[in-house]
């Protein structure tokens, strides 16, 4: 692997672009950007207490042992019926993951959340959000969260929620 090639995927882990980094010289100014980039700061994370009101629900009747780390969430999302500040009544019943987007010492950046079927929410400045995560025939369940702020390089992260474990409806065939 070359210098380049390496300045190349520090940049991409950092969440910066590469398209502008075509000689080391490049390289080496766009991970100095990126490096000094406060949205780069961006965390996600299940730190959501317990017994934490979520819409009519707490915390541990939505979710266990729930954790983030390296792009993948993964715990165990209980099965929940009658949660009627979710959503509309076809929403009401299933398996929910609740998480925080925020970055440290930054309140004015635009977070949003685009899931997997293509819903983009932008936060409110808690950084709460609360998915409905359905069974279905696909495994690739994900969400991507983006941080923008004037003057800043917009960061984009994408988390994978196929190491949840869905508890099924015990009502269910």
């Amino acid at each position: 692997m070359t210098i380049l090639d390496k300045l190349k995927r520090m940049i991409r882990n950092k969440g910066g672009s590469v398209k502008r980094a075509t000689n080391i010289d490049r390289a080496v100014d766009e991970l100095r950007r990126v490096e000094n980039n406060p949205l780069g700061n961006l965390i996600v994370d299940a730190s959501i207490a317990v017994d934490e009101d979520l819409l009519g629900k707490v915390v541990g009747d939505l979710q266990s042992d729930v954790v983030v780390a390296d792009g993948k969430v993964t715990g165990t999302l209980n099965w929940v019926t009658g949660y009627t500040g979710f959503g509309n009544l076809d929403e009401q019943s299933g398996n929910y993951v609740a998480l925080y987007a925020r970055i440290p010492e930054i309140d004015d950046a635009v977070i949003t959340v685009t899931a997997d079927y293509g819903r983009e929410t932008v936060l409110d400045p808690d950084g709460l959000f609360i998915r409905r995560i359905q069974n279905g025939d696909s495994d690739d369940k994900w969400f991507e969260i983006t941080a923008a702020k004037d003057g800043y390089t917009k960061i984009k992260r994408r988390y994978s929620l196929n190491g949840l474990t869905l508890e099924p409806d015990p009502e269910a065939d």
